[in-house]
């Protein structure tokens, strides 16, 4: 009977520090990503790479997740990246485009546990529907911008992403490295179309279990 006893008490206080991602679980989860390096990039007649000073591009999101079976999560999420790019520079300065934008990001991930059920691998696919404004501070023509208002999607696979369950309540998710393909079209319908593969992005988020 103390034998039972020991092993009953042992197995409790195991499980209280397990927490996997069952069925039925939801969450809320803001986040914030950047990346910054070198830009290059082609346009209908003419070409430009920049290296100094560094392009930049920051996205801020709201997520609700919820997970349908055990260790599967759909989610959908309000996204406001914004993005700045060096593009050429003369005697007045550098000549920067900016991006700012407001989507919708539904996505399914996979969670696959590697340690204890606390620590996770989280490959993720989704899918970015939107509108983006985006305007030019152009020095070689004192200052005018030009701006122009886009609309698309972009498809992506988000490749390491790793989550550890601090507790039953919260959870901290990191996330490198991303391949997506945008289509994006203008006023005007201007097409722009673009293959990404990336590894100087980076994301941290703080997810709150409800």
């Amino acid at each position: 009977m103390m034998k039972k006893s020991i092993i009953i008490i042992l197995l409790a206080v195991i499980s209280m520090g397990v927490f996997g991602q069952d069925k039925g679980e939801k969450y809320l989860s803001p986040s914030i990503s950047a990346s910054f390096g070198r830009q290059y990039g082609t346009y209908l007649y003419s070409s430009y790479s920049a290296s100094q000073p560094l392009s930049v591009s920051i996205d801020q999101s709201l997520e609700f997740g919820y997970f349908f079976a055990n260790d599967w999560r759909f989610a959908i999420a309000l996204d406001v990246p914004y993005a700045a790019v060096p593009r050429s520079q003369d005697d007045n300065g550098w000549e920067f485009s900016h991006a700012i934008g407001i989507y919708l990001n539904p996505s399914f991930a996979y969670y696959v546990p590697l340690y204890s059920d606390k620590l996770f691998y989280v490959p993720e696919i989704g899918v970015r529907l939107g509108v983006e404004l985006d305007y030019v501070d152009n020095v070689h023509h004192n200052g005018l911008n030009y701006k122009g208002h886009y609309r698309g999607f972009s498809v992506y696979a988000n490749l390491f992403g790793l989550e550890y369950r601090v507790s039953k309540k919260f959870a901290i998710g990191v996330g490198v490295g991303s391949i997506y393909y945008t289509l994006m079209k203008d006023d005007q319908r201007y097409v722009y179309e673009v293959w990404q593969f990336t590894f100087n992005n980076a994301s941290v988020s703080a997810k709150f279990y409800l």
